[in-house]
């Protein structure tokens, strides 16, 4: 209702790992993410964009109205960007960019995901290389990405950039290899 209707929203927000917080925002989209749900929207005391998890909200108010024209130019650049993000975990490179990611999927899970695309800008090429289908997606790398091909089991592949498949290298094979 408050996103229909371009109310304000206050509520108290518990963090997973920290203190009761009384927030106030224009709430701007719902986005659904491993099966649990968030609200992004202007937080009007920060005047950035946040992600909150809906099950994290409690005493939730309508307050008053707001308009787009008010809300920063830079939020809204955060929220069109935030559609292309896997999921809503934050950016792993340094500039906060989408860029095209290849991915090679094996043949037991291209199949699937013909049926049930994981994101809106996935593209099936039809070329294989070294019996994997590429697959191409305009994203910002994130968490979820490495998530996503870290319990692929081998199952997918980041082929490009490779830039980014050093980024990931860096920071995270320790994990990996745990």
């Amino acid at each position: 209702k408050a996103i229909d209707e371009k109310l304000t929203i206050t509520f108290d927000y518990h963090k997973f790992n920290g203190p009761k917080d009384i927030r106030l925002i224009a709430p701007l989209q719902l986005k659904v993410s491993q099966n649990r749900w968030y609200v992004i929207g202007s937080d009007l005391n920060k005047n950035a964009l946040r992600v909150f998890g809906l099950d994290r909200i409690k005493n939730l108010q309508h307050d008053k109205g707001f308009e787009y024209k008010d809300i920063p130019k830079t939020v809204i650049e955060e929220l069109n960007l935030q559609k292309y993000y896997l999921g809503i975990t934050k950016r792993i490179i340094r500039e906060e960019k989408k860029i095209l990611v290849t991915l090679g999927v094996s043949e037991f899970l291209i199949e699937y995901w013909k049926s049930k695309p994981i994101h809106f800008t996935q593209k099936i090429t039809g070329k294989k290389q070294n019996g994997y289908h590429l697959v191409e997606f305009l994203l910002v790398p994130n968490i979820d990405l490495v998530k996503l091909i870290a319990s692929s089991f081998g199952e997918v592949k980041l082929i490009e950039p490779k830039g980014l498949k050093k980024i990931i290298s860096d920071k995270y094979s320790a994990s990996l290899e745990l």
